[in-house]
């Protein structure tokens, strides 16, 4: 081999190694190759096992501590008044509940727990629209349609969820029922379960999805009362940080509808709020952690109402501002668009104190 030929070859190596490394760290995220300090631990706060956000919250637990320099330690908290108040004040890095939580703890707006009294507080993804409020009944009683619950017992007033109790409203509202049923306070996902079984309730509005439902159907049967389209419409209109939903195949299923039926309900929808002040690289990485390809089927297989998490869901609608970590990772990824941009600094420019 001549002296031309291993020059050659040489500088061939050289450009191929630099090439790959190059492409290696344009690939690269903070979450795999952090270059700043990142805190020992990322506090993650939830509501308790029984709800239908918490396998959410064990995803972004379990990948947090799988694929960043940190621990993800989850912490239960009894609502999202807690949990929401426990990341204002720099307990938690992270809370995981429904939009309408987040919206009164952002703008501390009158009538909530945090009225005049706003938290430090930004919006970092979110996972899927919670199908919630739905009407449970028990089959075989004589209730085919919403109408026919005038004069039975309803479990419908939710103290303890206040977007909750603001939406039954609605649905009873639209229905004319306001005034004609007999409501029952909801105390918790359990006592559901309990007046339902033991025959104490004839009713309830609340989420299709959750420990308490399966109970429910595995002791006495269950069935949901289909909502109109144009309740669901009318509902969605009135509350920020709601969508129309549409049930998907694999709610049609466990619930014994036709796969094709259309069925509609009112959506929270479930997303994680992070600290103002968390470190941008620290957010980024995070959100790595739970949407880069290779991660997203161990978010999927957490649940069967987790199939649909993806990265274009996860900043695709908002009503309070975006952490500049997660703008920052979006665009990255490009997913931010324009219309996101603008409508990130008109709700930065927006009051807080409504």
């Amino acid at each position: 081999m001549t002296k031309e030929v291993k020059w050659l070859l040489s500088v061939i190596i050289i450009c191929c190694v630099g090439f790959f490394f190059a492409a290696w760290s344009k690939a690269a995220t903070p979450a795999a190759t952090p270059s700043q300090k990142w805190p020992e631990q990322i506090l993650i706060g939830s509501y308790p096992k029984v709800s239908a956000s918490y396998p959410a919250s064990i995803a972004l637990s379990q990948l947090t501590t799988k694929y960043t320099p940190s621990r993800g330690i989850l912490k239960e908290f009894a609502g999202g008044g807690p949990g929401l108040t426990a990341l204002g004040k720099g307990l938690i890095d992270i809370f995981s509940t429904g939009q309408w939580d987040h919206l009164e703890a952002y703008y501390g707006r009158p009538g909530s727990l945090w009225a005049g009294k706003p938290q430090n507080i930004r919006l970092m993804n979110y996972y899927y629209p919670g199908p919630t409020n739905s009407i449970g009944v028990r089959p075989g009683e004589g209730i085919e349609k919403v109408e026919d619950l005038a004069g039975k017992r309803v479990l419908t007033n939710v103290k303890f969820i206040p977007w909750g109790q603001r939406a039954h409203d609605l649905i009873l509202e639209f229905y004319g029922l306001k005034n004609k049923i007999k409501p029952l306070e909801i105390t918790g996902f359990d006592q559901i379960a309990d007046m339902m079984v033991d025959k104490r309730a004839d009713a309830f509005i609340f989420s299709t999805e959750g420990a308490y439902a399966m109970k429910i159907k595995a002791s006495v049967g269950l069935k949901w009362l289909p909502l109109s389209e144009k309740c669901v419409e009318y509902v969605v209109s009135k509350m920020e940080g709601f969508d129309k939903y549409r049930w998907a195949p694999y709610l049609l299923k466990m619930w014994g509808y036709p796969t094709d039926a259309t069925v509609y309900c009112t959506a929270y929808c479930f997303s994680n709020t992070v600290r103002a002040d968390l470190p941008d690289h620290v957010v980024y990485g995070i959100l790595d952690a739970l949407y880069a390809d290779k991660h997203l089927d161990e978010v999927r297989n957490l649940a069967g109402y987790m199939h649909d998490v993806s990265l274009e869901r996860a900043c695709s609608g908002f009503w309070y501002p975006f952490h500049d970590g997660a703008v920052k990772y979006y665009k990255y990824r490009k997913v931010w668009t324009n219309e996101m941009e603008k409508h990130q600094k008109e709700l930065l420019a927006k009051s807080r104190r409504q």
